[in-house]
């Protein structure tokens, strides 16, 4: 049999912050590779330099979007689970009023 899966607002928060976690780290290595290619570049001269810019400029703008997207996706997991608090809650009061109107003899 495979895995429970078990969902709640708590275990959706705590994955939600590790994917800022994760964010937050991923912005300090793109920060720390973007100068280390600067240095990397400071003393080339010509197409070769130009090249090699152009292509990691074009890295780091995708590396940057990409990361965003983690953030951003955090952001929707912290709404989800609390919307996800929100509906067990008002669903175990709609069974609990069911429950209390029925009348067994």
């Amino acid at each position: 049999m495979a895995g429970q899966l078990e969902a709640n607002e708590i275990l959706i928060e705590k994955f939600a912050q590790n994917a800022r976690d994760r964010h937050a780290e991923l912005v300090k290595a793109i920060q720390m590779l973007d100068t280390k290619s600067d240095e990397t570049t400071r003393t080339w001269q010509g197409q070769a330099r130009g090249a090699f810019d152009a292509l990691m400029d074009n890295y780091f703008a995708q590396a940057r979007k990409l990361n965003d997207t983690l953030d951003q996706t955090a952001d929707k997991l912290s709404k989800a689970g609390k919307s996800f608090a929100a509906q067990d809650e008002q669903f175990a009061q709609q069974v609990a009023q069911q429950a209390s109107s029925l009348n067994l003899p």
